[in-house]
């Protein structure tokens, strides 16, 4: 029985019909072309438990059926992409028939979870039809690439569900990942392609079990205790990375309102790490990519604001005030708004440039990770993170300095210096004992929680008066209905951002006074 274990680095374009062809036709592709396949007809069947053990275990298994009573085997792992190249281990084996072998599973820890599955009992769940065409192509710096033209569509065998699939593949077979980006930066330009960040897999488990992308949180990021500032990096772009590509389809696919949330999360996150590294990263990357960030999160600003107003002004407000039907006025005008604003973003994050940025933040991020991995004496982790951490507290120290006399205005820079420090805080959080860091970063926390309640006040006042403006057609009675909506939200929210202001004071000065842990000793010192 033939068997290999290997680990695949590989990217994924997606378009339409016409946009596959054209990028399929090339130059690039032509020109490079080292060698061909014959086109083939895949079908995979992918197999997990009732209650998805596989999956949960970070699995996926399927068998293809390649003809004349030949079949192929494949556990892979499927860990969330951690850049646009999904880079995993995938254990692969020629079988005799279109059952799962145990026996034909070599990796040691895919053989212990496929062995427990196998008891549970595995079934089919849905099974991939597609027509490939596939070439090998030169990149850049000797690197070989297999490129592969794959349209076809996944089918759920109980429901009759269908999901086409329409995408070219690119896997690097030799060399660094830099060229797999830069091969595929000139196909989304010629054929107006966008990164595919789910699998076949990924497609097809939605399709069995009818779900949609949810949204995701950043993992939680522990450095090694000796690391050099390099390694970080590498580990805080990665991180940050992950976060905004594990929101991509919650967002555009989902329509999620979390999603929206999370990936501005992620953005202003990966800014943070940007310019705190910034003396360690190509300025002309640093800044491009710094300012595309900035863009993209203010291209979801609007939709997240609404959402925010629903759900935390509008919703609260007309449980408390039932019989208020200017409420429900504004509340229609409101959801009209929060719907376009929606679409919106979807359109700023379903094209090409937003695919060009995705490609060079992951080519970033794998160059940074290639670089960690270079030999040499370098500054330490801990050392730098002293720096950045106490460089980022004297700058928000110093704009809250008069915090007792702030207008709400001028708390706007507080809030935002507050996060800067946050991030510097987590991104380095693990270099030192939870026992000093967690107080720390619990009372930062609750003082953003307050500066976040102030915004959205001042924020929700700004969109009711937006919303309240009149409209020509109007009548008199709906002017004044959403006049007077404007006025109720305006007042409840300046309640809310009095006391919360209030709590502020308070938890500024517990801050100022508490221990800075980035002064003690960090683990391994």
């Amino acid at each position: 029985m033939k068997r290999k274990v290997v680990q695949e680095v590989e990217l994924k374009l997606t378009g339409s019909q016409g946009a596959l062809k054209a990028a399929w036709a090339s130059p690039a592709l032509k020109a490079g072309r080292i060698s061909s396949w014959a086109p083939e007809r895949l079908i995979s069947t992918y197999y997990d438990t009732e209650d998805r053990a596989l999956k949960a275990a970070g699995l996926t298994l399927r068998v293809r059926d390649k003809g004349q009573g030949a079949f192929v085997q494949t556990v892979k792992s499927t860990a969330g992409p951690q850049t646009a190249a999904l880079v995993r281990t995938e254990d692969e084996a020629a079988i005799d028939s279109p059952a799962p072998h145990l026996d034909a599973v070599r990796e040691p820890t895919f053989r212990r979870i496929v062995k427990r599955a196998l008891k549970q009992g595995l079934k089919p769940l849905f099974t991939v039809y597609v027509d490939r065409k596939t070439i090998e192509v030169a990149g850049e710096g000797g690197a070989r690439i297999e490129a592969s033209l794959d349209v076809g569509e996944a089918r759920n065998p109980d429901t009759g569900d269908i999901a086409p699939i329409g995408e070219i593949e690119l896997e690097l077979m030799e060399g660094r990942p830099a060229a797999l980006y830069a091969l595929a930066r000139i196909l989304a330009a010629e054929g107006a392609l966008r990164l595919s960040l789910a699998s076949k897999a990924a497609r097809g488990f939605r399709l069995a079990d009818k779900t949609v992308p949810g949204h995701a949180k950043a993992a939680r990021l522990t450095l090694a205790p000796k690391c050099d500032a390099e390694a970080a990096l590498a580990e805080i772009l990665q991180n940050s990375t992950a976060h905004l590509f594990g929101n991509i389809d919650a967002v555009v696919i989902a329509g999620a309102p979390e999603g929206a949330h999370q990936m501005r999360v992620a953005l202003r996150r990966l800014r943070a790490a940007l310019v705190l590294f910034k003396k360690r990263i190509d300025p002309r990357i640093a800044s491009g990519l710094v300012l595309q960030a900035k863009y993209y999160a203010n291209a979801l600003g609007a939709a997240r604001d609404l959402d925010v107003f629903a759900a935390e002004t509008l919703a609260p407000l007309k449980d408390l005030m039932p019989d208020e039907a200017c409420l429900r006025l504004i509340a229609s005008r409101a959801e009209a708004a929060r719907q376009a604003a929606w679409s919106d973003a979807r359109r700023a994050l379903d094209t090409q440039a937003f695919t060009s940025f995705l490609l060079d933040l992951s080519a970033a991020t794998d160059e940074a990770i290639i670089a960690a991995k270079t030999t040499g004496a370098r500054r330490s982790a801990k050392r730098f993170a002293r720096k950045a951490i106490a460089r980022r507290w004297r700058k928000a120290f110093e704009t809250g300095a008069d915090f007792v006399h702030l207008s709400p205005h001028d708390r706007h820079p507080l809030r935002i210096e507050l996060k800067k420090l946050r991030y510097a805080a987590v991104f380095f959080a693990s270099l030192y004992p939870e026992e000093t860091v967690k107080p720390y970063l619990k009372r930062l926390s609750r003082l953003q929680d307050d500066f976040g309640a102030m915004n959205d006040a001042l924020v929700a006042a700004d969109i009711a008066d937006r919303l309240a403006a009149p409209h020509f057609e109007d009548t008199a009675e709906t002017r004044a209905g959403l006049a007077r909506a404007a006025g109720l939200i305006t007042g409840w929210r300046k309640a809310v951002m009095d006391a919360a202001w209030a709590d502020a004071q308070n938890r500024w000065a517990e801050l100022c006074a508490a221990p800075q842990f980035w002064e003690k000793a960090g683990r391994g010192d």
